[in-house]
């Protein structure tokens, strides 16, 4: 076995919690020491995540360690083999996939009968992915994997407290929204924000004519068209200039196939008032639940804040068997940086 240490990133969110109609005043940490009080049994605890039941999410095991909240998400599916990548006999320089049953796998590992006998007895799936985190009080710390990522566990959160244990009613709810760290907000309010750029500008060189950077018809031989993609601006584009033509046949032809792309750009040119100030600070801040790469804010006098500068991320090493994470390790790691930022005071 390999022993190294990996290059992971841990991410902060808030949990903001809609009580509904139940009133309760109970903190993310609280409700999850409840839920696990009244379910302590993981198997109690599976979301059933597709049509068949057999797709499941659940919170394989939890502790508290320094006052956090620890735990992980897996992402299993009923018997379902492993597949692996191998070199493909007959076609030289190419691969196949192939599959193996975790039974097969315990036997080629060398355990004596015996212990294959007891072991067979315990229950024993593929594992898809996993989800690390930490909980202290609202405040969520997690490390996240491709299959089991921030929003299956604001789903998995959400459903563990309203339909697996009802200590949130129908109403209520659990979101994870990202909190800028107190220095950023201080920053942008003494600064004041000047602009505001939402969207990723992508250079395309246009071949109308079949030639590289060439328009047809164009007076310039070589055009850069320069577009920008936000989320949903399609549709924004739509609705805008459905107002402004009175033929709006072309708009309405308009699918996500014509590959058009937005971008917003909120601004003053020379002066603004009191109102607009506050505005664009308040537009600023807003934008940290935005992709982080999609963002940028220009401050007053020079300076910019990028969107990745809006929420609290941290790489740390983790040690790893063979790839595999080590869980002792990446706790550790998420008590430590909790610990950082309520010392410095980043979050409170």
């Amino acid at each position: 076995m390999k022993t190294t240490k990996e290059t992971k990133t841990l991410i902060h969110k808030f949990a903001r919690i809609d009580a509904g109609e139940s009133e309760s005043q109970k903190t993310l940490q609280e409700l999850l020491l409840a839920a696990f009080g009244n379910a302590p049994s993981a198997f109690d605890r599976q979301e059933p995540i597709d049509e068949t039941g057999d797709l499941k999410r659940v919170i394989g095991s939890f502790k508290e360690d320094r006052e956090v909240l620890l735990g992980h998400l897996l992402m299993y599916e009923k018997g379902m083999d492993i597949t692996y990548l191998t070199e493909n006999e007959t076609e030289k320089g190419s691969f196949e996939v192939r599959r193996a049953s975790l039974k097969s796998i315990d036997t080629l590992s060398g355990a004596d009968a015996n212990e294959r006998t007891q072991d067979d007895a315990k229950i024993k799936e593929v594992l898809q992915g996993a989800l690390f985190f930490g909980v202290a009080d609202n405040h969520v710390i997690f490390l996240q994997s491709q299959v089991v990522n921030e929003r299956r566990l604001e789903l998995h959160l959400n459903w563990l407290l309203k339909d697996c244990t009802n200590l949130l009613d129908g109403t209520g709810s659990v979101t994870l929204t990202n909190q800028p760290a107190k220095s950023v907000v201080e920053t942008i309010k003494a600064a004041k924000v000047k602009e505001v750029s939402l969207g990723t500008p992508v250079q395309i060189s246009s071949t109308m004519d079949g030639a590289s950077g060439s328009l047809s018809g164009s007076s310039d031989s070589s055009v850069e068209v320069v577009t920008h993609k936000v989320s949903g601006g399609f549709e924004l584009l739509k609705n805008y200039m459905s107002t402004m033509l009175r033929d709006d046949s072309e708009i309405s032809n308009l699918t996500n196939d014509s590959n058009l792309e937005v971008f917003i750009k909120v601004r003053y040119l020379n002066k603004t008032d009191k109102n607009g100030e506050t505005f664009l600070d308040k537009l600023a801040i807003a934008t940290r639940n935005f992709d982080p790469e999609d963002t940028t804010i220009e401050l007053k006098g020079g300076g910019k804040i990028r969107g990745d500068e809006l929420r609290l991320s941290k790489q740390v090493r983790v040690g790893a068997i063979n790839k595999v994470l080590e869980k002792a390790d990446v706790y550790d790691n998420i008590v430590k940086w909790i610990e950082e930022l309520l010392e410095s005071g980043e979050i409170d």
